[in-house]
């Protein structure tokens, strides 16, 4: 997707949104927009949840998420790889929260003790997007992924335990 606004995947004007179990990919915010995979304005808070997001850019910054005004962000169990903005920027003029057991790579947004970060984007081996069963396209990690078995059946992650229920394919 390319837009010439804020938010290349998702733009959130007011409220809450919740990103859970999903995969948010290739997304782009044109011209001097923000935000390449999600653009939140002022008044409005986000929660990403085992979601992948991956390969986003935008032209401005962000280039996973920007803000305005008293904007947030919160993310759990994450994979965070590859989302560029202008200066490499990933994160802009959002209030970030790291809810702990995300696999990132080396960009400007603030990270949990029990985040890990990779040297590079090889090393979390990470698939191109297709049919991996379900009815959307995801982007399945291998065994040998710096994410695979990452975070502990236990972990409590948005106030609910994280394998709990069924990921974007509707597998447990």
């Amino acid at each position: 997707v390319h837009t010439a606004g804020s938010g290349g995947a998702i733009f959130a004007k007011v409220g809450q949104l919740s990103v859970i179990d999903s995969t948010i990919t290739g997304n782009n915010a044109a011209g001097q927009a923000t935000g390449g995979a999600i653009g939140l304005d002022a008044t409005t808070s986000a929660t990403v949840i085992g979601s992948t997001v991956n390969g986003n850019s935008s032209g401005g910054a962000g280039g996973l998420v920007a803000g305005t005004g008293g904007s947030r962000i919160g993310v759990g169990g994450d994979i965070l790889l590859g989302n560029t903005g202008m200066l490499s920027k990933t994160c802009s003029g959002v209030g970030f929260r790291d809810l702990g057991y995300n696999v990132r790579d080396g960009s400007n947004c603030s990270t949990g003790a029990t985040t890990r970060v990779v040297a590079s984007d090889a090393d979390v081996d990470l698939q191109g997007l297709a049919q991996n069963g379900g009815l959307t396209r995801t982007e399945r990690i291998t065994r040998k992924s710096a994410a695979h078995d990452f975070v502990p059946d236990t972990a409590k992650l948005g106030g609910k335990t994280f394998c709990a229920g069924q990921d974007q394919r509707g597998v447990p």
